[in-house]
């Protein structure tokens, strides 16, 4: 057996997994289920959705900046509808579509085979690594996550460890945008680069904190629902066997707000974020397509070749 069809198994003996878990948790608590459902306000659902949608429209500015060729600089409203279209490809069996997709566009406006892979690669060494140090630093600034993973730290260690973190994501940064830009390095172009990577993950985070109940509404939840996402967020991405880090998401996020209510009332907050998620990315690549599909993306791409 091949390691590309072991992975194919391994992926769908993973959602296999997840749904009889998630079947055999509803059946086992579907009044409470109910209740949590029946207590959440559409304005929460709403806003949920706006600030997820910030987080959506920095990270297409992202991927445009990743991109540093000299035949295709792509504008943001070029590269948000590439970002927003072929990202609702991950959604079709295999979970690599979008990849392929992007590499194929890339190749197709001019950049060769290295540059589309060294491009992809940045930004993705961009959005996880942001992902996890924001995490990291949040999660590690609340002793209750720490004791709760059998790791307490008193605060001098806390802090000089979130230091380091914060110094080796600036110096990723600045060596990434260094190579992207052949040895020329810029250090206020590195940090609004690093600024928008925090900026994304705390509207994302955001967006599941403003889903929990007001009673859930104090500074001690929010620090640790903003790390918990973006660090359960990075967990998944990295967790190959699982389509979209579906299940290791929701599983981190679960365990880090245990101290402060039942699992199953975080998990049930951490699954309502998946769906609008995905509601999101669904909605925002229909506003693009009206916005610039069919006729209109022959205008907002006629001039990439020049």
């Amino acid at each position: 057996m091949n390691k590309q069809k072991a992975m194919a198994i391994a992926k769908w003996a993973w959602m296999v997994i997840v749904v009889i878990g998630l079947v055999y948790y509803f059946i086992r608590n579907g009044q409470n289920l109910l209740e949590y459902l029946h207590a959440i306000s559409p304005i929460k659902v709403l806003l949920s959705f706006g600030l997820l949608l910030i987080g959506k429209l920095m990270l297409a500015e992202l991927s445009r900046r990743s991109i540093n060729s000299v035949h295709w600089k792509p504008t943001y409203r070029k590269m948000l509808y590439l970002y927003s279209t072929i990202q609702l490809s991950k959604y079709l069996p295999g979970g690599i579509w979008h990849f392929v997709g992007r590499f194929g566009l890339y190749k197709y406006y001019g950049l060769d085979n290295r540059e589309s892979s060294v491009f992809m690669i940045i930004e993705n060494i961009w959005v996880v690594i942001s992902a996890f140090f924001f995490g990291v630093i949040f999660i590690l600034g609340n002793p209750k996550i720490m004791n709760l993973i059998g790791l307490p730290l008193d605060s001098i260690t806390a802090n000089l460890i979130i230091f380091f973190c914060l110094i080796l994501w600036v110096l990723i940064n600045i060596l990434t945008d260094r190579y992207l830009h052949s040895g020329k390095t810029n250090i206020l172009r590195s940090l609004s680069n690093l600024l928008i990577q925090g900026a994304v993950w705390f509207f994302i985070g955001l967006s599941f904190f403003v889903l929990l109940p007001n009673q859930y509404w104090n500074w001690e939840v929010l620090n640790t629902s903003l790390g918990s996402f973006s660090l359960g967020w990075s967990l998944g991405y990295v967790t190959i066997f699982a389509p979209s880090g579906i299940g290791i998401r929701e599983g981190f996020i679960a365990a880090a707000m245990s101290p402060y209510m039942r699992a199953e009332e975080a998990l049930i907050y951490a699954t309502l974020s998946r769906l609008v998620w995905i509601f999101t990315e669904v909605s925002l690549g229909i506003i693009v397509e009206v916005l610039f599909g069919s006729g209109k993306i022959q205008d907002l791409f006629k001039s990439n070749h020049k």
